[in-house]
């Protein structure tokens, strides 16, 4: 089974937050409703204003809000994972090659840059091309990978089909006192 998942993180990849905070704001605004059990995990039912608190784009799509089981595994619902001690790297089958944010120059070697970030010998990259030198996490990664030691995710959610809406995502900005970002993933 394929799965499609909307991410969202605070923009800082070391950041955490508070679950049991978020969870009880999220469910008030109605963005998340009854909680459940998913793959050995807490999981939530979309609230009543789910539908309100994500843009959906283009012009018909498929949201399926259906009950778990009944519409197999690609049905929305969210999921708040728990924090790690170091921030990891979150990518699925949708990763594209990443680019220097300032130059746009292809970064071919990426993979190894990765694995060297996650042993601990990376901290910084150096574009060869313009000079740039920014941490990982600030690459143009083209919203199909992220970092960070804890996640929101929204079960169900095409590659580019929904964006968070302004509402939810001042909420989450005011809930944590920074920004976040979002990115796709598509496993399976």
């Amino acid at each position: 089974m394929t799965d499609n998942i909307l991410y969202l993180h605070p923009r800082d990849p070391q950041q955490t937050f508070d679950t049991a905070a978020f969870v009880d704001a999220l469910h008030k605004i109605g963005f998340i409703g009854d909680r459940f059990e998913f793959r050995g995990a807490q999981h939530y039912k979309p609230g009543e204003e789910f539908l309100h608190l994500l843009t959906f784009l283009g012009c018909s799509p498929v949201v399926a809000l259906g009950e778990p089981g009944l519409t197999g595994e690609e049905f929305c619902h969210i999921e708040f994972t728990p924090s790690t001690a170091q921030p990891r790297f979150v990518a699925g089958d949708n990763l594209k090659v990443p680019r220097c944010r300032h130059c746009n120059q292809r970064i071919d070697n990426w993979a190894g840059m990765i694995e060297e970030w996650q042993n601990g010998q990376l901290v910084e990259w150096h574009c060869p091309t313009c000079g740039y030198t920014t941490p990982l996490h600030r690459l143009k990664w083209k919203q199909c990978a992220g970092f960070g030691r804890q996640f929101l995710k929204v079960w169900g959610i095409f590659e580019g089909e929904a964006v968070p809406g302004e509402e939810l995502m001042n909420l989450l900005r005011a809930l944590s006192g920074s920004d976040w970002d979002e990115f796709y993933c598509r496993t399976g």
